[in-house]
């Protein structure tokens, strides 16, 4: 239902071109809100992926780390744990500083950090010392706004000036999981810190309970972390009935069974060889036909699982016992369906969902049906 002061009613955008759509929309509406699933487009966005990829190959960050890349590059200098993106992010505050001709608030932010810039940058008695300072600084400034320098670039800028303290300069330099970052171009620092300053991207699930004017919410699949079948909730929505309650206790019902199987037999579904199953196949074919009759006359179950237990019922074998054992085959509709729930409660006033034309699956009619019935208007788009 359209909100009395938005500007359109809820729309589905079909498009050949995801990203050329986007681009539009921002003509329109500069500070449109655009959420991806992934945080690779998100950092691609705003044109700083070489520095999302350093940050995310790095091991201090790697997956199940107590800090993510994520959480480093999106955290201002003030509190960021990361010793490089630190000092990056405060260099370019400092720019920000010196054009608004805030030359005092400069001083302040190096005496406030005496840890990490050198004493001849903030111990100011004179003003032959501020000019001094001053002239390092603009050194440093004319590094940051070269498109054609490197973090590395940078580094060796602040050490030559001697603006770092030296403790804190050798932190960096001899920390080997900064080596791929050091080749970053510096102008994707400044991105980030712009984006900072003013988010106008983010991930559907990182938003964080914020609502935003408007927002563009990017329909995409994942087969890995997060997994998600958005298309295919899509598909299913315009097909039955779906709630979040029913949905959820549906996923839960069934992970439970095939968590039974799975502890039947030892071993995971996803990684059943043929030797195991051959090994287990009659109690795993009886396992396999409780769950089918536990479930043959739910929709959820009908939709998502029916054929593959069809296909094995009429061909038992090692593959389609797998297909038949695969929770996340549920999950990752749940995940879309919670997904986008979340993602469209964040548009306070403007709302627009793109879907790629190439990845729909099944029957549109039906999808388009549905969307008009909770309020949405569903076009296509011209662009390719």
């Amino acid at each position: 239902m359209r909100s009395t002061d938005s500007d359109f009613d809820p729309r589905i955008i079909i498009s050949h071109s995801i990203q050329a759509e986007i681009e539009n929309l921002r003509k329109t509406d500069p500070d449109t809100l655009i959420l991806y699933l992934f945080n690779k487009e998100r950092f691609s966005n705003i044109d700083a992926i070489n520095l999302y990829n350093a940050f995310d190959k790095m091991e201090k960050y790697s997956f199940g780390k107590a800090v993510s890349a994520v959480d480093v590059l999106t955290t201002h200098y003030e509190d960021n744990p990361d010793s490089l993106l630190k000092v990056l992010f405060c260099i370019v505050e400092l720019l920000r500083l010196y054009k608004a001709q805030q030359y005092g608030s400069i001083i302040q932010i190096l005496k406030g950090n005496k840890s990490v810039f050198s004493k001849d940058s903030w111990n100011i008695k004179t003003h032959n010392d501020k000019e001094t300072v001053f002239n390092s600084i603009k050194q440093v400034f004319n590094i940051i706004e070269s498109e054609s320098k490197t973090i590395a670039d940078l580094i060796r800028g602040l050490s030559n000036v001697h603006l770092l303290n030296e403790a804190y300069l050798s932190g960096i330099v001899d920390d080997d999981d900064y080596k791929l970052a050091e080749l970053v171009p510096v102008v994707e620092v400044v991105h980030v810190a712009d984006y900072l300053c003013n988010p106008r991207v983010s991930t559907q699930h990182g938003v964080k309970g914020e609502s935003h004017d408007s927002v563009v919410f990017v329909a995409e699949d994942s087969s890995n972390n997060p997994c998600v079948a958005m298309y295919r909730f899509f598909e299913m929505w315009g097909q039955i009935q779906i709630s979040a309650k029913t949905l959820n206790q549906f996923y839960y019902n069934f992970a439970a069974e095939v968590d039974n199987i799975q502890q039947s037999i030892g071993i995971k579904g996803s990684v059943l060889k043929k030797g195991t199953y051959i090994a287990n196949e009659e109690m795993i074919k009886a396992k396999l036909h409780t769950v089918f009759d536990r479930f043959k006359d739910d929709p959820y179950f009908q939709f998502i699982y029916g054929a593959d237990y069809e296909s094995y019922f009429s061909k038992p074998g090692v593959t389609k016992a797998r297909d038949c054992l695969k929770g996340n085959t549920a999950y990752s509709i749940l995940s879309a369906y919670k997904l986008f729930y979340v993602g469209c409660s964040r548009a306070r006033r403007n709302l627009t969902i793109l879907l790629d034309s190439s990845k729909i699956k099944g029957n549109l009619e039906p999808q388009k049906k549905r969307f008009e019935e909770i309020g949405f208007q569903v076009v296509s788009s011209p662009i390719h």
